[in-house]
């Protein structure tokens, strides 16, 4: 069974509600057609490249754009199974969800939390030595009911649109109030600030400032 059958058994069960739009549906089709492509390297112009990014603009011809965005879905599946591998359930805090949104866009994470199914269910097909053509419901619907209660938490948070938070404090303000010069040392207290700001989204100036000194 490959992952495009598996992505078909998901699109007609609709166990996610999103938007049906021809052009994100294209982006998710190539994201799925070139996930098992992800960790293969090609040497391309003295250096090794990614398979499935190559394949997107020299197989495919697929504007910048769109081999951006599936690219960045296809990279964020990988991490966000490697965050489940090394994080486990401290995967449900505010904070790394926040970071990792992000990094890598609410609008993506369907496709990735789709994309992490197909892969967990394959993995289980492997670990019992199954070549199969219909799908195990009672497997599949744990692996669903498992990565959907993530996608419910992401919005009892109030996390869709994380990737909008702007430091209270910027990099100018900084220097200004604290005299910090070396550039490292400002992005380590954005840094602080944003993952604050994530956990506590009523965060005030006068705490950041207070955050900040107590880090100095």
């Amino acid at each position: 069974m490959n992952i495009i059958l598996i992505k078909s058994y998901l699109d007609k069960k609709n166990i996610i509600n999103e938007p049906k739009n021809k052009e994100k549906l294209k982006i998710a089709n190539y994201a799925f057609l070139l996930s098992p492509y992800k960790n293969i390297e090609i040497p391309e112009k003295n250096k090794n490249s990614i398979l499935s990014k190559v394949m997107c603009t020299k197989k495919f011809s697929l504007p910048k754009a769109d081999a951006n965005e599936i690219t960045t879905i296809i990279e964020g599946e990988i991490e966000f199974l490697n965050l489940i591998k090394n994080k486990g359930e401290e995967i449900f805090s505010r904070v790394n969800l926040g970071l990792y949104l992000m990094k890598y866009k609410y609008k993506n994470f369907i496709n990735i939390i789709k994309l992490v199914i197909c892969e967990e269910y394959l993995n289980t097909l492997n670990e019992k030595e199954k070549i199969i053509e219909e799908i195990d419901e009672n497997t599949m619907n744990k692996i669903i009911d498992k990565n959907i209660k993530i996608i419910e938490y992401i919005k009892k948070e109030e996390l869709e649109k994380v990737e909008n938070i702007k430091p209270l404090l910027d990099g100018k303000k900084i220097k200004e109030i604290f005299n910090v010069k070396n550039g490292k040392d400002i992005k380590k207290y954005i840094d602080i600030l944003i993952k604050e700001q994530i956990n506590n989204p009523k965060l005030t100036k006068e705490e950041c400032i207070n955050l900040i000194k107590s880090q100095i």
